[in-house]
C-alpha cells in the first residue's frame, strides 16, 4: 500500500483542506443552477426554472411588508451561500457546509519516510516515562501472543474478486473540481468548466439503478450452435475481431454484387473505378454498416499499436503515447461522427481531458513533449460509449440483416402501375 501511495503521488491532489472547496462544491453548483447564476470560475448552466424572468405586477419588493430591501449590489457568492436570505424565490436549493474542522495533515517531502507518517511537529511524543517503560519491559519476559482456538477472520469464505468484478476508477476527476489556475490559456480554462459542468449535470440527474434481471451474453451465445468458447491471448483476440469484422463487411459488399467497391485492411471503402450514377446509387450503405466499419477501424488502430509493441518495434512509453493520442483524436482518425453525430460529445470530452492532462503533466522542466502516455481517462470515455452503443447497433444490424436476407416487406398495399407514356388503341 505504501508503494502504491508513493507511485500515485502525481495523481493525488495537494489540496487536503476541504475548506478550499467552499462555494465550489457539488451543493453550491446545484444551488447556482436553480438560481440561474454562475459561480466565478465555474460553469454556466441552462436555467432550471424558466418563469423567473416574468415579473408579477401585483407584487414587488416595495409593497411587500415582509421584504428585506438591500440597496447595495449583492455578490453572487452571497446569494449562493445564503440562498434563503438573499433570493426572492429559492427553489430546490442545497445548503453546503459552511466550515469544516481545520486539517492538521503535513505532507512528507522525504521519499524515504513511510507513506503514513506522524510528523513530530504536530504529534510530539513525550519522553517523561520512557525510562520507566524500558525498565518494565526488561523486567518482564516477553511472551508471544496467540489467538484463541476457533477464531476465524470475517468473510473468510468470500472471494476477494471474481471473473466479473470490475471497478471504474476515474483517475483525473478530482483535478477539474479544483479552481483552474488563472495563468492557464483560455482553452484550458474552458475545458475545466466543461468537464465540471458535465460532472454536475450527471450528479444532478443521477438516479439509483433499477433492479433488472441479469443477462449473461456469453452464456446465451454459447447455448447456440454458432459459437464456441476458447482461451486466447487478448492481442490475438483483437486480431480475430478485426479479421472477422473485415470478413463480415466484405460478405455484405459481395452480397450486393458491388465488385467495384474495395474494402482495405484499414477499413477504408473506396471504388476501384469511376462509378456511374446507377452504380453510385446502388453502392450506398446505411449508418449501421458505416458505423460498424468505423468502430472496427478504431479497434484496428488500438490492436495495431499493441502488435507493434509485441514485435518490439516500439517500447512501452511509445505504446502509451500512441494510445493516448488515438483516444484523444478519434474525430481525426476515424469518421464515426458522420454516422452518429451524438458522439461529438465524447470527442469534445476527450479534447477537454487532453487539455487537462497536458497542462497538469507538461509543466516545469518537463516542457511540451511529443506525447503524454496517460491514456486511461480517454479510454474510459470510449469504453462507456461502446457499452452504450451496443443496443443501438444490435437494432440497426438486425434491421440490416433482416432486409438483406428476407427482402423488403411491402405492407400489403397494391402498387399502382404507372407508365410514362400512355398507350392509345389505334
Amino acid at each position: 500500500m505504501a508503494n502504491l501511495h508513493r507511485l500515485a503521488g502525481q495523481l493525488l491532489s495537494d489540496l487536503i483542506d476541504r475548506n478550499y472547496f467552499y462555494l465550489f462544491d457539488k451543493e453550491s453548483f446545484f444551488t447556482a443552477k436553480t438560481l440561474n447564476m454562475c459561480i466565478p470560475g465555474g460553469p454556466k448552466f441552462e436555467p432550471l426554472y424558466r418563469d423567473t424572468e416574468k415579473g408579477d405586477e401585483d407584487w414587488n419588493e416595495f409593497n411587500d411588508i415582509n421584504k428585506l430591501i438591500i440597496r447595495s449590489p449583492l455578490r453572487t457568492e452571497y446569494r449562493i451561500a445564503f440562498p434563503h436570505l438573499y433570493n426572492n424565490r429559492p427553489r430546490k436549493v442545497k445548503l453546503s457546509v459552511y466550515h469544516t474542522p481545520m486539517n492538521m495533515f503535513i505532507k512528507t517531502e522525504d521519499p524515504d519516510l513511510p507513506a503514513f507518517y506522524y510528523d513530530p511537529l504536530i504529534y510530539p511524543i513525550t519522553t517523561t516515562s520512557k525510562d520507566r517503560c524500558e525498565k518494565k519491559i526488561n523486567e518482564e519476559e516477553e511472551e508471544e501472543f496467540y489467538m484463541p482456538e476457533g477464531v476465524e477472520p470475517l468473510l473468510k469464505d468470500t472471494p476477494l474478486y471474481t471473473d466479473t468484478t470490475a471497478a471504474d476508477i476515474p483517475l483525473v476527476s478530482e483535478w477539474f473540481k479544483e479552481h483552474c489556475p488563472p495563468s492557464y490559456p483560455v482553452k484550458v480554462r474552458v475545458s475545466y468548466q466543461k468537464l465540471l459542468k458535465c460532472f454536475v449535470l450527471n450528479e444532478q440527474w443521477h438516479q439509483p439503478p433499477k433492479t433488472q434481471k441479469k443477462k449473461h451474453l456469453l452464456r446465451s451465445l454459447a447455448a447456440t450452435k454458432f459459437f464456441q468458447t476458447t482461451e486466447l491471448d487478448w492481442a490475438e483476440a483483437g486480431l480475430q475481431v478485426c479479421k472477422q469484422g473485415y470478413n463480415m463487411l466484405n460478405l455484405l459488399i459481395r452480397r450486393k454484387n458491388l465488385n467495384y467497391l474495395h474494402l482495405d485492411y484499414n477499413f477504408n471503402l473506396k471504388p476501384v473505378k469511376t462509378l456511374t450514377t446507377k452504380e453510385r446509387k446502388k453502392s450506398r450503405f446505411g449508418n449501421a454498416f458505416h458505423l460498424c466499419r468505423e468502430i472496427l477501424r478504431l479497434t484496428k488502430l488500438v490492436v495495431d499499436a499493441h502488435i507493434q509493441f509485441r514485435l518490439g518495434n516500439v517500447d512501452a512509453f511509445q505504446l502509451a503515447d500512441g494510445l493516448q493520442y488515438t483516444f484523444s483524436h478519434v474525430g481525426q482518425l476515424t469518421g464515426m461522427y458522420r454516422y452518429k453525430y451524438r458522439l461529438m460529445r465524447q470527442i469534445r470530452v476527450c479534447k477537454d481531458l487532453k487539455h487537462l492532462i497536458y497542462y497538469r503533466f507538461n509543466t516545469g522542466p518537463v516542457g511540451k513533449g511529443p506525447g503524454c502516455g496517460f491514456w486511461a481517462p480517454t479510454w474510459r470515455v470510449w469504453l462507456f460509449f461502446l457499452r452504450g452503443i451496443v443496443p443501438l447497433q444490435e437494432r440497426w444490424l438486425g434491421n440490416l440483416l433482416a432486409r438483406q436476407f428476407e427482402g423488403q416487406h411491402s405492407k400489403g398495399v397494391a402498387k399502382t402501375v404507372t407508365k410514362q407514356r400512355v398507350e392509345k388503341p389505334l
